[in-house]
């Protein structure tokens, strides 16, 4: 599944496999999917026909100020990186114009060339500057990503802050906070079973993995493990909102590892919600819930 989650970025084409709302799933990418049985067929279409009729009872509750907060580190993240681009056309202009006759075009190229290839790194820079622990720069695996708008670290969740229960719909249990849960609270990891490529495929043939959330192309945690066990919270317990989410996920895929946290002040009996992104819907729109 692709890095979406709110204020995050990911500059490549890549799959990031979010889980689901009653069951996760990882869909492993780059790769055909087997005919799935008649038992799993009968599954999904029962619980898409509870998600359609929760869509249509919940569709209109999402409050509209929780998706500004959501996106509030991109437009500081967007502004850093223009400025440095403008300071950098600026100064180059200035170097110019202050020249009584401009040189030779190839004594140019050499500072255009440079100019060109520092801005970018310019921009990050001072974006870096701008955000300190809320922005992040990844170079993995040939790819680079960039988070914006959550921190690396954070203070732990206090004992018992988290309650596993029945959401009372279509979706199972849920986590909800037992306690007001101040913002940037660290939830915990998304731990579990390591899996690469391979053994993920021979665990789940048809592509398709209960539970699982994907670091990369090449590695996959399955917290199956850890769903029935609702005395203890896991993020593998938390459910999906794009525009009610108070929770955001905070990707060091060399370290192999998601960490959660919440991005603002979440109220004692409030349901912890992150954005599984946009890849995991992809094809199934009309099942995603609000």
């Amino acid at each position: 599944m692709e890095a979406q989650p709110q204020a995050s970025w990911t500059v490549t084409s890549q799959t990031l496999i979010p889980t689901s709302a009653s069951r996760r799933h990882a869909v492993a990418p780059s790769r055909p999917a087997a005919p799935l049985s008649a038992t799993r067929l009968e599954q999904r279409s029962a619980l898409a026909e509870q998600q359609a009729q929760y869509h249509a009872q919940h569709q209109s509750e999402a409050p509209l100020g929780n998706a500004a907060q959501q996106g509030s580190g991109r437009p500081v993240a967007a502004a850093a990186a223009v400025a440095a681009l403008a300071g950098t056309g600026a100064a180059c202009y200035a170097a110019l114009s202050a020249q009584p006759q401009l040189p030779p075009l190839e004594d140019v190229l050499g500072a255009a060339a440079c100019a060109l290839l520092g801005g970018p790194l310019v921009a990050l820079a001072a974006a870096k500057a701008a955000l300190r622990d809320r922005f992040h720069v990844e170079l993995h695996r040939g790819r680079l990503y960039l988070q914006a708008g959550l921190p690396a670290s954070g203070a732990a969740l206090p004992p018992n802050s988290v309650c596993v229960r029945p959401t009372g719909d279509a979706r199972g249990n849920g986590a909800f906070a037992a306690a007001p849960i101040p913002a940037g609270t660290y939830l915990g990891d998304y731990t579990g079973e390591l899996l690469d490529r391979a053994a993920f495929y021979a665990r789940h043939p048809d592509g398709v993995g209960d539970f699982a959330a994907a670091i990369d192309d090449e590695w996959t945690i399955d917290a199956a493990t850890a769903v029935g066990d609702v005395d203890n919270f896991h993020p593998v317990h938390m459910n999906h909102s794009a525009r009610r989410c108070n929770v955001a996920r905070y990707y060091a895929r060399s370290q192999r590892r998601i960490a959660f946290f919440t991005t603002r002040d979440v109220a004692a009996g409030e349901e912890l919600l992150y954005d599984y992104g946009r890849a995991y819907w992809r094809g199934r729109e009309h099942l995603e819930l609000p």
